[in-house]
């Protein structure tokens, strides 16, 4: 027992260091993503704001580490997959390409939808505000929500379904050359992949209903989750498919989960077409041509030409503020200067604050009847008060 002991604080004491080593090396990394992206951000509306010291770079950062960092995990996941079953009949690579996406992609939403319920919403005050949240009864949500989710549930499955017939037929199409046979015609290629799909139709089927009741408590779950944490019963006529995946997730966060699955997609497509492209394309060869592919250069030069512009002018922008993202805010500054006090006192100005350090704010007046918007940089003496208007 004691040599235990001893061998368990020996460990404890060797893994203190690294993890202290870890965290400082990701708080870093994060550090200097939130300096570059909300620096491109300013930059993109022409301001100019290289202020070093400042601890919402790291929370910017964190939500730009999470973002590309997840799509990091999908593509590696994918090329692992795709290494897996090379070889194997068509049809089954490309269920378990899917299959994999979709396991993943849910455990990345709901990542995305814990860290939105935590950064919390002006749109949905927290539950028991007098006047403003009353409780509902849970018999608001039963009488609802499990009806109105069938239909929807299945429409999934039937998009699921013309998915996993798409990427066949793109496959025939391109009719490459499995190793180890001769290359088949295209009309040959197809009734074997529908014989297979015969041979296997309980196994399909059951995979099919499967996914069903998977969506089905899916959105269930989703539904009693935004339930609990916003008072509300959305959807009352039904959920669309999309909302099943989205629901009840804001319009920045929507962007932020929609942005890192249109990458996967994209990237994964190219790596795809590029695997069977290449494996009809060799006369002969041993293993998967994804791990002699040389061209690892154009595929990261891909992912940042995507990642970046991607998240500091469409996802950055829509993220709240207090979480790290880039989102105006609307406020009324009140000001010791007369002469600024004059300009915000425009009945056509809506002023926004973009962005405040601990030296200066920076507002953006976008005029109601004008496209001559202006931004000011006002320093934080001057500034009174500011009431927010969310």
């Amino acid at each position: 027992m004691d040599t235990i002991i001893k061998t368990n604080k020996s460990l404890v004491v060797e893994l203190l260091p690294k993890l202290g080593n870890y965290l400082l090396g990701i708080s870093v990394i994060c550090y200097i993503s939130g300096f570059i992206i909300t620096n491109l951000y300013l930059g993109s509306l022409g301001i100019v704001n290289l202020e070093i010291i400042r601890s919402r770079y790291i929370l910017s950062g964190f939500l730009f580490f999470l973002f590309a960092g997840s799509i990091v995990y999908l593509i590696y996941g994918l090329l692992k997959t795709i290494q897996k079953y090379h070889g194997v009949a068509p049809w089954k690579a490309i269920l378990r390409i899917i299959w994999y996406s979709i396991v993943n992609i849910v455990v990345i939403y709901i990542v995305i939808r814990v860290i939105m319920i935590l950064a919390g919403s002006t749109k949905n005050p927290p539950i028991g505000l007098p006047q403003i949240t009353p409780v509902n009864p849970w018999d608001e949500w039963l009488r609802i929500v499990p009806k109105t989710s069938i239909f929807p549930s299945l429409l999934i499955v039937g998009i699921i379904i013309l998915l996993f017939l798409l990427i066949a037929a793109i496959f025939m199409l391109i009719n490459p050359k499995i190793e180890g046979r001769d290359r088949q015609s295209r009309k040959q290629l197809f009734i074997e992949f529908f014989n297979g799909l015969w041979k296997k139709k309980f196994n399909f089927l059951l995979s099919l209903i499967g996914i069903y009741l998977f969506l089905y408590l899916w959105s269930l779950s989703n539904s009693a989750l935004n339930f609990m944490t916003t008072n509300q019963v959305r959807g009352t006529s039904g959920p669309s498919p999309i909302q099943i995946f989205t629901f009840p997730m804001e319009e920045g966060w929507s962007r932020y989960f929609y942005s890192i699955v249109v990458i996967y997609v994209i990237i994964g497509l190219f790596l795809i077409i590029i695997s069977i492209v290449q494996e009809s394309t060799k006369p002969t060869g041993d293993g998967n041509p994804l791990s002699k592919f040389h061209g690892w250069i154009y595929l990261v030069s891909i992912a940042i030409i995507l990642i970046v512009p991607a998240y500091t002018l469409g996802v950055y922008p829509n993220i709240p503020q207090q979480i790290g993202g880039g989102q105006l805010i609307r406020v009324e500054p009140y000001l010791s200067d007369f002469n600024l006090a004059q300009v915000f006192a425009d009945p056509y100005a809506n002023p926004y604050l973009i962005d405040r350090t601990a030296s200066s704010s920076i507002f953006i007046i976008i005029n109601k009847i004008s496209p001559n918007n202006t931004i000011l940089e006002i320093r934080n003496d001057l500034i009174l008060s500011i009431t927010y208007n969310p």
